[in-house]
């Protein structure tokens, strides 16, 4: 629709999944989230975020690796293609990339848009209470972001970290607003929680539904992480608040310095 300021379109690859594969199909574990496969090679683990030792933050890389060696080598193998990587099952059809995240050893790379969001998004939160791998006390220094000055504006959101600046965008109409603000919740070792929430407004007669993609940016405007909303239907002269947040690597947050939204009708 035309009042919408950008259109977002999901393109859905389909994937491939291989045929069943015996325990000589891998080879070895490079590290914690890339795997050898005759065949296929050097594959990235989809949505598995790992310590590497090349990565900026190398604790923990040697466990990482040595976890998903050893997950991989006791059991036969199913592989699905994804568009960034693979997704490899094991024999009892639980994925080797979930366990990973709820050994602790890795952590939850996907965003709110994919399908297996909630129950990474799970294993990781139970690994975390359970203080496994790289979320052991030992490991893992949490602190909250010492408080800075708060930001008033339309849609406030008060702020206890360093807030990014609030962008607003509106139908050429002016029918529809939305203003996306982010700010630093919470900083460890492993990675910064930046905590994000668009002010949705419909203005018009006639109700709006809407997918939100959020980059965040370094400070000459590259794309430094992605994520995105689910669908949201915002009713005629009423206002929406969607709230969630991202985990971004440590070596990685220090870079933000802008959030930007496309907020567009879902296809």
């Amino acid at each position: 629709m035309k009042n919408l300021i950008t259109f977002l379109i999901v393109f859905l690859s389909a994937s491939v999944m291989l045929a069943q594969s015996q325990r000589d199909t891998f080879l070895n574990a490079p590290d914690g989230q890339t795997v050898n496969l005759v065949g296929l090679g050097v594959q990235r683990l989809w949505g598995v975020n790992a310590p590497t030792k090349d990565s900026g933050r190398p604790d923990g890389a040697a466990e990482a690796q040595s976890a998903l060696q050893s997950m991989m080598a006791r059991t036969k193998i199913t592989v699905e293609k994804r568009e960034y990587g693979v997704i490899v099952y094991a024999e009892n059809g639980i994925s080797i990339n979930l366990q990973m995240i709820e050994s602790g050893w890795a952590r939850n790379g996907l965003s709110t848009r994919d399908a297996e969001f909630k129950s990474f998004e799970d294993a990781q939160q139970n690994a975390v209470k359970m203080n496994r791998g790289i979320w052991g006390p030992n490991r893992l220094s949490t602190s909250t972001v010492a408080a800075s000055p708060t930001v008033r504006s339309s849609g406030d959101i008060s702020s206890s970290g360093p807030t990014l600046p609030e962008k607003r965008y509106g139908s050429d109409d002016g029918k529809f607003v939305a203003v996306v603000q982010a700010r630093v919740t919470e900083v460890n070792s492993v990675w910064s929680r930046f905590s994000w929430r668009i002010v949705l407004t419909n203005n018009g007669t006639s109700a709006k539904s809407i997918v939100a993609m959020l980059e965040f940016q370094d400070k000459d405007g590259f794309a430094l992480e992605r994520t995105s909303s689910q669908r949201s239907t915002i009713a005629p002269g009423r206002e929406e608040v969607l709230t969630e947040f991202e985990l971004i690597d440590a070596a990685v947050a220090p870079r933000v310095a802008g959030v930007v939204g496309t907020i567009g009708e879902p296809r």
